[in-house]
């Protein structure tokens, strides 16, 4: 598989025409939220908070100095710069720190999905999406700064806790963080089912190695996500059959559209994962295994797309034509 997933390689230095939206809207985006940040520090009094919003500056403007490269290697039109910076003396009591750390922590949300999209649309260029996957990750460790520093501050106003019979001490869970629960095994029963029964199909030998590290994966997390649900007294749903007798011809079932549904089930499961995160406020532990299973499914995702590219089993992009 090494030898075969080297053939990928000269496609690095082309993008398709969804990659170039996405540095476009990356840099638009970026730049409107640099422009928002340098404009409500004017206003900011917590000193911890002004900390925060210069730490994420320039964690933001690492983004926008990458995506500029990304622009002018691939010569593509970026839209207008924002001011160097904004000064006021101005008083505004509408800003308040509350205020401007809520705006901010949405925002920050809002980007993890725009990053989330961005690395799951760009198939063409590897090396683009590896890039993307580096941001993603330090958007995240934001993220959770942000979390925390808002629950210190008692800036977030806390969704409805779960209600079980036996009280919960030390560790409580919010209404979004038990559903979340409840739909991440659904989903990874169901994505079980499915690939367990693609295996016995496939006939590609390597393709059979890739899914069964697959349900591998799938396994430790069903177990995972079984215990944390008994623990919280959450209901648990019907489990799929142990095995699956298929009464049908496996020459039906092509190793391409298989693979295919299986690569889009990657897909769809890493927006179910960030919205995970972002909605998990008040449990920690819960939120980093949500965060671990987010960076696995990217992983996965990025492997099983590099096997089929180099397979040729993917529906290529048109490529993006240089202005000349």
């Amino acid at each position: 598989m090494p030898m075969l997933l080297k053939k990928v390689g000269s496609k690095n230095k082309v993008v398709d025409i969804e990659e170039v939206w996405n540095i476009w809207e990356l840099l638009s985006s970026g730049y409107e939220s640099l422009a928002d940040i340098k404009l409500l520090k004017n206003f900011v009094h917590d000193n911890d908070l002004n900390w925060l919003l210069d730490r994420h500056l320039k964690s933001l403007e690492d983004e926008l100095n990458m995506m500029e490269k990304e622009a002018i290697r691939y010569n593509i039109k970026t839209s207008h710069q924002p001011p160097v910076d904004f000064k006021t003396s101005a008083i505004v009591e509408e800003f308040s720190d509350r205020y401007i750390f809520r705006n901010v922590y949405r925002r920050l949300g809002d980007d993890l999905f725009k990053l989330s999209r961005s690395i799951r649309t760009s198939s063409t260029n590897d090396m683009l999406r590896r890039r993307l996957q580096h941001r993603l990750k330090d958007t995240l460790k934001n993220f959770e700064e942000f979390i925390k520093y808002g629950r210190l501050k008692g800036w977030q106003d806390p969704p409805p806790t779960y209600k079980i019979h036996k009280p919960q001490k030390s560790e409580q869970l919010l209404v979004s963080e038990a559903f979340h629960l409840w739909d991440h095994l659904n989903q990874r029963y169901d994505q079980l089912h499915l690939t367990s029964t693609y295996k016995s199909l496939i006939h590609d030998p390597e393709l059979v190695v890739i899914i069964t590290l697959g349900v591998q994966s799938l396994s430790e997390e069903i177990k995972m996500l079984e215990n944390l649900m008994t623990k919280f007294e959450i209901v648990l749903p019907g489990r799929p059959p142990a095995s699956t007798r298929i009464p049908i011809d496996p020459e039906v079932f092509e190793d391409v559209f298989m693979f295919r549904s299986i690569l889009t089930g990657l897909q769809e499961a890493q927006d179910l994962h960030l919205r995970a995160v972002v909605q998990t406020e008040m449990n920690d532990k819960l939120r980093k295994m949500f965060t671990r299973i987010l960076l696995n499914e990217m992983s996965l995702y990025d492997k099983l797309l590099k096997y089929g590219k180099a397979k040729g089993w993917t529906q290529p992009a048109p490529v993006y034509n240089e202005p000349t």
